[in-house]
């Protein structure tokens, strides 16, 4: 709103909802044996909110934990995207619902906009801006991008060229070095 508080879009809201297929209290109760083993924790609440929960997660338990949520999920009738990113000793993991997603978000607005793909960017630096990176639109992964998004780019060879780019520059930098390579400034 003008005051600079969140307001949730109404059509992105029904399209999340639509199915019925989230159900974010049991993300949670699946999530009750990693947290109480040590394994894993929420994350800070301003990073969670009713399609999403988000936990930091040791790095050796990423995969027990997320294999575990998943089997849980499909079990109970629903459905959850998985999504973690990170390095060092602690990652993230996103349990966002199936319609939910950076990619989703971008195509969103995007249309409700009317701005075709060729003239829209994303950016990103890690690996859970990986979905959003290989839509339509066009892409910049910044300098300081983390690993897995980095092994990523080199998995895609040539697939992307002319829609993705890795910058030189990190952080902003990176943004606008990407944004004039392309043309917009």
């Amino acid at each position: 709103d003008q005051g600079g508080n969140y307001v949730l879009d109404e059509g992105w809201r029904r399209g999340l909802e639509a199915g019925g297929r989230w159900d974010r209290d049991l993300i949670c109760q699946l999530a009750r044996p990693y947290i109480e083993t040590g394994w894993a924790h929420f994350r800070p609440e301003e990073e969670q909110n009713g399609f999403k929960a988000v936990f930091g997660v040791r790095a050796e338990r990423v995969d027990d934990m997320i294999a575990g949520m998943r089997a849980g999920v499909e079990q109970n009738g629903k459905r959850a995207k998985f999504i973690f990113s990170g390095k060092g000793d602690w990652r993230y993991v996103d349990v966002v619902c199936e319609g939910a997603g950076k990619l989703e978000a971008t195509v969103y607005v995007r249309s409700k906009l009317g701005f075709p793909a060729g003239r829209t960017v994303t950016c990103g630096d890690s690996g859970n801006d990986i979905l959003m990176l290989s839509g339509a639109e066009r892409a910049i992964a910044v300098g300081n991008a983390q690993e897995g998004l980095l092994d990523w780019i080199k998995s895609r060879g040539d697939r992307d060229k002319g829609r993705l780019f890795k910058a030189n520059e990190g952080h902003a930098r990176g943004m606008l070095e990407g944004l004039r390579q392309m043309g917009f400034c």
